[in-house]
């Protein structure tokens, strides 16, 4: 991780040297305040009111300019949506700092007297408009991005938690002391972000847990392991003895919580189908 070098003062040397221009830009417009003369702003000297806009401007297009290479520097090492986030930034930055350019201009063309263009003044809004939404869209972008990533989980663990149901009810009915929850769930967790994720998490368990009860009933039968299924339970809720060992039912290729549910919601759906 990278660690800024600390100076004497407890600074970061980059913070130190960045004082520098922040600090001449406001000495420059504070001794153009103090020497104004004490006239209506429409009587101000042309130079006075130039130097402390130019200084001002001069100061902004480098600030925005330092904001578009920092942006860059580190976008290359950070994660894809933060990355996407600051290079689009950067952009909006650079358009920015073209911008400051053009004020700067318009302030060396005031302070010379001469007529200031139209097509300057244009071109000062034209890019200052775009960067504004850049700067906007690229720093929104990763926590926006995250939200959406987060959304999608959610709908799919609580689409999986419905397409359970009819496997979970029947290993339900089977054996309800499985059950890891018996209190009462409140108004807003049916639809709340760690209610469903916990709800998921659960049924997915609680699945696998009668699964591997009423494996030793369907170890002794044959065909589609639906038909076995239905069967096993059935003779489970005639009190029969188990005549097998455990064994392993619909096991997922991945390790994950997810791979499990995606073969539990395939049993599931032959389930519901074959019944």
């Amino acid at each position: 991780m990278f660690l800024p070098v600390l100076g004497p003062a407890g600074l970061p040397r980059p913070a130190r040297l960045e004082a520098i221009p922040l600090g001449a830009a406001i000495l420059v417009m504070a001794t153009v305040t103090v020497l104004m003369p004490d006239v209506p702003p429409a009587q101000y000297p042309r130079a006075g009111v130039s130097v402390f806009y130019l200084a001002a401007d001069l100061y902004l297009t480098y600030g925005i300019a330092s904001a578009c290479f920092f942006a860059r520097r580190y976008a290359r090492g950070a994660a894809p949506r933060l990355a996407r986030g600051l290079s689009l930034a950067s952009v909006g930055f650079a358009i920015g700092a073209l911008g400051g350019a053009t004020l700067i201009a318009v302030v060396l063309v005031h302070w010379a007297g001469a007529a200031i263009p139209r097509l300057l003044v244009q071109a000062t809004v034209w890019l200052v408009f775009p960067s504004a939404i850049l700067l906007v869209v690229g720093l929104s972008y990763p926590g926006v991005a995250t939200r959406l990533a987060a959304a999608r989980v959610w709908w799919q663990h609580l689409r999986t938690y419905h397409r359970l149901r009819p496997l979970w009810t029947k290993l339900h009915e089977a054996f309800p002391e499985d059950a890891l929850s018996r209190t009462p769930r409140g108004r807003w967790d049916t639809l709340s972000v760690l209610g469903v994720h916990r709800r998921y998490y659960r049924r997915v368990i609680e699945c696998r847990d009668g699964l591997v009860r009423i494996s030793p009933y369907v170890a002794r039968l044959d065909g589609p392991l639906p038909d076995r299924l239905t069967e096993a339970l059935r003779a489970h809720a005639r009190r029969e003895p188990a005549p097998e060992e455990p064994m392993p039912l619909a096991i997922p290729d991945g390790g994950g919580l997810d791979d499990d549910a995606r073969e539990l919601v395939a049993l599931s759906e032959s389930l519901n189908t074959a019944s």
